[in-house]
């Protein structure tokens, strides 16, 4: 959980509130094929727009709305397989 797994961390609620959303998230896109692509664009254009009031580069934005979905799907993996090793009792100290 790369240390934001504590209440001390700013970024405790947004954790704790990933696991219930990314589930109903995945639950949503098995019942609705179409809505898993329609997520990964719509998070590619929220990061896109995200640069662009932040004043990036035409590239930089080609890049923010391609990767971001990417990035965030891998992320996503690896905080249920941590959280899964952690209740399973094998997460690495």
């Amino acid at each position: 959980m790369d240390g934001h797994g504590t209440p001390e961390s700013r970024f405790f609620p947004v954790v704790v509130a990933f696991f219930p959303l990314s589930a109903a998230l995945a639950v949503a896109a098995v019942r609705r094929p179409l809505l898993a692509p329609a997520a990964a664009v719509a998070l590619g254009l929220a990061a896109a727009a995200y640069g662009l009031q932040a004043r990036r580069s035409r590239r930089e934005l080609a890049v923010l709305g391609t990767v971001t979905p990417l990035y965030a799907l891998g992320h996503g993996l690896g905080m249920w397989r941590g959280a899964v090793e952690l209740l399973r009792g094998t997460a690495a100290p």
